[in-house]
């Protein structure tokens, strides 16, 4: 995949210069500044990443390197667009961008820049931003500082640190806890503030433990393997805490595929209300719009993410 490939090679290329004595052998990296360079090196990362998903007659042009040139002839024009309507270009959105594709899914979630593991994501929407700042009213989402995304007020997607307010601050401006986090209040529903989530042998809530710790329903400690007892109904390294025999509890694996259920299957299947019943496939319908893991249901047909990111470019 050819992401972010003029970030990785800088450091080899001086290598390589230094050993022939000779060190303008290698480009510098690009000036993200300059909208040509920029241009340039976006079209590769996007379409390098592309051609690492798709057949290449998928891409935007019919090859990588139309792809690249495409974006490259069009990116001064999509800054005209913004700066037209009242956004000013920022590089960094450019850089994050790149840097999001590299190592990327094929997916459109993966295109956007999203995380696959769920993970704090400071994007732009597209490479221009306004000056509204946090907490203040937005319409478009474009219209917020670097940093922050619009969902009716500028927010930090990031949530906000260890001490900082959270929660409903005001009517318009809601506020969340950074991972690792919880916001604390009393009650739940008046603002709080960002705290640490509570270690082994601390008392928990419904709020969780810190990473690798789970809450048995009174305090955190190491998730409970299958087969042991869940007395607090909680705390089971799979989820599930087995109630058939409710003075009994014990952590057991979700059931799969044919199995008896009441409280829920594992991912691949789903509970019917009285039997899991095996997720559709590939290829298969999705009347009720569940499909197995890494699939998604799209025209009621479940599609991998690569099919359906593809799917996009196909027959421009």
């Amino acid at each position: 995949m050819k992401t972010r490939l003029f970030a990785k090679t800088s450091g080899l290329c001086v290598f390589a210069a230094s050993l022939a004595g000779f060190f303008g052998a290698c480009d510098s990296e690009p000036d993200l500044s300059d909208p040509e360079e920029a241009g340039e090196a976006l079209g590769d990362a996007f379409c390098g990443y592309l051609a690492g998903c798709c057949d290449e007659g998928v891409l935007p042009g019919g090859s990588e390197s139309s792809c690249a040139e495409q974006i490259r002839l069009n990116f001064g024009l999509l800054i005209d667009q913004a700066e037209q309507d009242g956004y000013t270009y920022d590089p960094r959105c450019v850089e994050q961008q790149i840097a999001a594709l590299d190592g990327a899914t094929c997916s459109i979630s993966g295109a956007n820049g999203v995380p696959e593991d769920g993970s704090c994501n400071v994007a732009c929407a597209g490479i221009a931003h306004g000056t509204v700042q946090e907490g203040e009213v937005c319409a478009d989402p474009r219209d917020c500082d670097f940093g922050l995304v619009c969902i009716g007020t500028c927010v930090n997607p990031c949530g906000a640190g260890l001490g900082e307010p959270c929660g409903q601050l005001s009517e318009t401006s809601f506020v969340s806890c950074a991972a690792g986090t919880f916001c604390a209040s009393e009650p739940v529903t008046a603002p709080g503030t960002c705290s640490k989530l509570p270690g082994a042998g601390e008392p928990c809530s419904g709020f969780g433990c810190a990473a690798g710790l789970a809450c048995d329903g009174s305090v955190c400690g190491a998730p409970i393997p299958n087969g042991s007892p869940c007395p607090g109904f909680m705390g089971c390294a799979s989820g599930f805490c087995d109630t058939t025999d409710f003075e009994n509890p014990v952590c057991k694996a979700l059931p799969g595929p044919g199995e008896p259920c009441t409280f829920g299957c594992s991912p691949e299947a789903t509970c019917d209300g009285t039997t899991c019943i095996a997720l559709p496939g590939n290829g298969e319908p999705c009347p009720d719009f569940q499909c197995a893991p890494n699939l998604a249901c799209s025209d009621e047909v479940c599609r991998s993410e690569s099919e359906l990111l593809c799917g996009i470019f196909d027959g421009d």
